[in-house]
């Protein structure tokens, strides 16, 4: 209910309408061109970004709270409630950016959350955790709908983008849930202390996350002001 009532005031403020697009481009070529060079960086950084916050999904952060930090289970329902209220609100927060700013730096904005979110959550620090955890949520909730709309305005092949996306998705989630599940149980001790610094050990294997969100970028960013060329070049042909 609480979601829905977010979701109704947010397309209220944002003044949202449909507005019917041509869908039908002359050249095959460019829209080729489009297609590979838009979807591969937003399908990659769909599974990273599954794939790191797969940590937020299921019974997983309430087992990694309360185990690691001893909270009262009430106390992580609570805490995990009010992430993803700031969650649904950030997304909000960047489609506007994408709609009426750029679309790349809304782009742009999850990937670096899931790039500083494991680095966070190494260490034993409840702040630094949320922190994290609230990273990795923000990223997941607003890439979903920011990628779904990259993909069907700038490829012909709208379906076998937002279908590829999906699976890329899905596949991150699963793996990334299996992973730090596998970790969480054989990694030991939870807790490392190193240099008068304590590690939660488990965190060590969301680092993956780091690369694969810097190599998404840097293609985002090579093919963003191609993609913007190509477009002011179909408008030509529309008009």
């Amino acid at each position: 209910v609480g979601a829905a009532s977010l979701a109704m005031l947010g397309l209220k403020v944002l003044r949202f309408k449909y507005i019917p697009r041509h869908s039908n481009f002359n050249s095959r070529n460019v829209g080729k061109a489009l297609s590979r060079g838009t979807s591969i960086p937003i399908i990659i950084g769909g599974f990273t970004i599954a794939l790191g916050g797969a940590i937020c999904l299921g019974g997983i952060p309430y087992v990694y709270l309360h185990e690691i930090f001893s909270m009262p289970k009430p106390l992580v329902a609570l805490v995990l409630g009010s992430l993803n209220v700031i969650s649904i609100i950030t997304s909000f927060i960047l489609g506007w950016i994408a709609d009426r700013k750029s679309e790349l730096i809304a782009l742009t904005i999850p990937l670096i959350l899931t790039i500083a979110a494991p680095i966070t959550l190494l260490f034993k620090n409840l702040v630094s955790t949320i922190l994290g955890l609230t990273s990795l949520s923000i990223a997941f909730k607003s890439y979903v709908p920011l990628s779904r709309r990259a993909i069907t305005t700038h490829t012909i092949y709208r379906a076998r983008g937002i279908g590829g996306l999906n699976a890329a998705m899905n596949i991150g989630t699963s793996i990334g849930q299996i992973t730090f599940g596998t970790a969480y149980d054989t990694l030991k001790p939870l807790v490392y202390s190193f240099l008068a610094i304590e590690f939660i050990t488990p965190s060590i294997v969301l680092l993956v996350m780091t690369p694969l969100s810097i190599a998404t970028l840097m293609m985002l960013h090579k093919h963003g002001d191609k993609v913007i060329k190509t477009e002011t070049s179909i408008s030509h042909v529309l008009a």
